[in-house]
């Protein structure tokens, strides 16, 4: 009932607040430059405007009040038509979102409605999908992956996985012949609990104007895409290693040592791909073609081609005789990621000049078939 009036008074003192910083620093100046007199004239106004704050605070803090009131009672069963809390929520279309804000602009004090575990409170799914959504936006490894969300901590997942297994002739009435060849693997997983920050001002937190929200999404998109990027990172990296000098030898991994079933990525660095790009056929034309289909604009051999930067996926050797990582192969078929749906969120102090909050989510990653993928490290040095 209140929402409206208490958004808007806090838009109003929001604006208040940065009126007195700029009447402040323009106080100093005339302070600095020997003008006294302007500088008196400027603390009488900030003085007025104080008084005004704390009068918007005052009736902040009278609203906030009242409508808490006013949840407690709906919470309490009272029958209160269209002013019912269960009727507002489908009026409002309040699935949580607004609770979360809330909940970042008290610093943590008030939950409402959001679920908690122990001290912390889960993510609204709103927002949680929202966060996923952002991941469009930025090369996230996990969408090449097999991403499989679980209910449990740890346990045994069955992954179907690429078989050779042919159907045999039968005979009237004679037993069904056995399949040998399985056709799926169980893999162990064992979900654990990943924490970040998100530091947060007292300015941003208490500025109605800005969209806390959006941003505290957005900070939670890029520790996740993140997380999931490292953690991907390091299971492909365990994969068998070949080592080559040319895009021949690339070439030899995507026709012998790759079934040719595989749906086929390639995934390099900035070093990689720059030195891919360079590489030309016997005609002088350059071996990456055009591809709309991968984040980077090219294909290699008909596969996409994916970037990371050289912090996430380093490259070998020394400087003067670097070797660059290209990794080739099935990645759906290499790695999972098991992913709990939650993501948890606590207000803490970090130290004693910052505060925000500590997200935490909980997932685990896993190689799948040790022959759905190749790491190739080429070394240009040694070219024939």
């Amino acid at each position: 009932m209140f929402k409206e009036k208490i958004k808007a008074l806090l838009k109003s003192i929001g604006e208040k607040r940065e009126a007195i910083n700029a009447q402040v620093t323009e106080a100093l100046k005339s302070a600095d430059a020997g003008d006294l007199d302007k500088a008196k004239e400027i603390k009488g106004k900030i003085d007025a405007a104080k008084t005004d704050l704390a009068a918007l605070e005052g009736e902040l803090k009278d609203y906030q009040e009242i409508d808490g009131l006013e949840e407690l009672q709906d919470e309490e069963g009272e029958d209160r038509g269209l002013g019912n809390k269960k009727h507002r929520k489908i009026l409002d279309d309040d699935t949580g979102a607004d609770d979360f804000e809330h909940f970042i602009r008290t610093k943590g004090a008030e939950k409402r409605d959001l679920t908690t575990i122990n001290t912390s409170v889960v993510v609204p799914v709103d927002v949680v999908n929202q966060v996923m959504e952002l991941k469009q936006t930025e090369v996230d490894l996990s969408q090449l992956v097999t991403v499989q969300p679980v209910g449990a901590g740890s346990g045994k997942f069955p992954i179907a996985k690429r078989t050779s297994a042919i159907l045999a002739t039968k005979e009237e009435l004679e037993e069904i012949a056995k399949v040998d060849d399985p056709m799926f693997t169980d893999v162990e997983y064992k979900v654990e609990t990943r924490i970040g920050q998100i530091v947060l001002s007292n300015e941003l937190i208490e500025d109605s104007a800005i969209d806390i929200k959006g941003y505290v999404k957005k900070q939670m998109n890029r520790m996740i895409v993140n997380t999931n990027n490292a953690n991907i990172i390091a299971k492909l990296s365990k994969f068998k290693k070949i080592a080559g000098s040319s895009t021949d030898d690339i070439k030899a991994v995507f026709n012998i040592e790759l079934d040719p079933a595989l749906t086929k990525v390639v995934l390099t660095n900035q070093d990689a791909f720059n030195w891919l790009d360079t590489q030309k056929d016997s005609n002088g034309k350059y071996l990456l073609q055009p591809d709309l289909t991968a984040s980077s604009g090219k294909s290699l051999f008909g596969s996409p081609v994916e970037v990371v930067s050289n912090a996430l996926l380093k490259s070998g050797g020394t400087q003067a005789a670097p070797k660059y990582p290209i990794i080739v192969g099935d990645l759906k078929e290499g790695v999972a990621l098991f992913l709990r749906s939650e993501i948890t969120a606590e207000w803490e102090k970090f130290d004693r000049y910052s505060q925000g909050l500590s997200v935490g989510v909980r997932n685990d990653y896993q190689q799948i078939d040790e022959d759905a993928v190749r790491y190739i490290e080429i070394d240009p040095s040694v070219a024939v």
